[in-house]
């Protein structure tokens, strides 16, 4: 199973290359609890963003208008660290080196 997952990906992966736009699972997007100082980490595995390399991502509260940007990683990982609240709302913005875009919207779950 591990082996037919791989091999998904990188079809996915050559695929959307060809394409020329953004491939992200969504569904692998990890966002934090805010910490004590009210920040929060939003964070993708490898293989969680993926395109024509460098891809720029950029997180905006929704709320406060904090904003950050990070670099995905060659393997399609990041990780970014943001002032919001729990219920926050932050948009991901996407960038891939050829201009291409891709958005998300997550939501910050309540401190515990």
């Amino acid at each position: 199973m591990k082996y037919r997952y791989a091999i998904l990906s990188v079809i996915l992966f050559a695929g959307n290359a060809v394409a020329g736009g953004i491939g992200l699972n969504k569904d692998a997007l990890r966002v934090s609890p805010p910490d004590p100082q009210g920040v929060v980490t939003i964070a993708g595995p490898p293989a969680c963003v993926f395109g024509a390399p460098p891809i720029y991502i950029m997180a905006r509260n929704k709320k406060t208008g904090a904003a950050v940007s990070a670099t995905a990683l060659s393997n399609g990982s990041f990780s970014l660290r943001i002032p919001a609240s729990g219920r926050d709302t932050v948009r991901l913005s996407f960038v891939s080196a050829n201009g291409k875009k891709k958005y998300v919207t997550v939501k910050v779950p309540p401190g515990g």
